[in-house]
């Protein structure tokens, strides 16, 4: 397992495409773990690691340091770029989103974008890319909440030993997501992640209950 104190900079589902990012940081001498997530899956992520196997990590201070680096040395060549590339079909406004989440995107994809928003004219200031990323942070900090409803079809499901409540249990007592920064926060707040940790107790509690029942019969 990686050191605690990395973050997830980068995900790839190409290994060949991590190596190349981590040779870029270590000539510059930035402490990274290549993270190969195959080898030891962690459920706890939420969808926005899926699919991203390899894992480039880092420490969170040299993060903007580590991003202006990898963008300085992998220059986009237009030429070399697919004419059926996906971002070609793309609207305006979907490409300066695809800039402006620049932290979901491939590098390379971000420079494509970035050419074709300039081909047409189009800017995003320094102000809007500024106001984007706060409200784009302060919106992934917010963390999620179950609706009652399912609150209670968890408790009711792992009473009766039921697989959904011991799913939903799971979900709120261990899913996590990162932040932009690359710090890694838990989903739910204290309340739901206890309502979680409750919901697995009384599953496996009446799991055992069960069982114990079943062999004394």
């Amino acid at each position: 397992m990686i050191a605690p104190e990395f973050k997830t900079f980068m995900g790839f589902a190409e290994p060949e495409m991590a190596q190349e990012i981590a040779g870029i940081l270590a000539d510059a001498k930035i402490l990274h773990n290549i993270y190969d997530s195959r080898k030891d899956f962690n459920p706890t992520f939420s969808n926005s690691e899926m699919g991203k196997e390899i894992l480039i990590q880092i420490l969170p201070q040299d993060f903007a340091k580590a991003k202006a680096l990898v963008d300085e040395k992998m220059p986009l060549d237009v030429n070399a770029v697919d004419p059926d590339h996906f971002l070609f079909g793309f609207s305006d406004d979907e490409l300066k989103d695809v800039v402006k989440r620049s932290d979901e995107w491939h590098v390379l994809d971000v420079k494509l974008a970035q050419h074709l928003l300039d081909q047409k004219g189009i800017l995003i200031s320094d102000h809007e890319m500024a106001a984007f990323r706060e409200q784009d942070f302060r919106e992934k900090s917010q963390l999620e909440t179950i609706n009652p409803l399912w609150l209670s079809v968890a408790y009711i499901s792992a009473i009766c030993v039921g697989p959904l409540g011991l799913l939903i249990g799971w979900y709120l007592a261990t899913l996590k997501k990162k932040l932009p920064d690359g710090t890694q926060i838990y989903s739910h707040g204290q309340s739901d992640r206890t309502h979680g940790k409750i919901i697995l107790f009384v599953g496996f509690t009446s799991a055992v209950v069960g069982l114990m029942y079943h062999f004394k019969s």
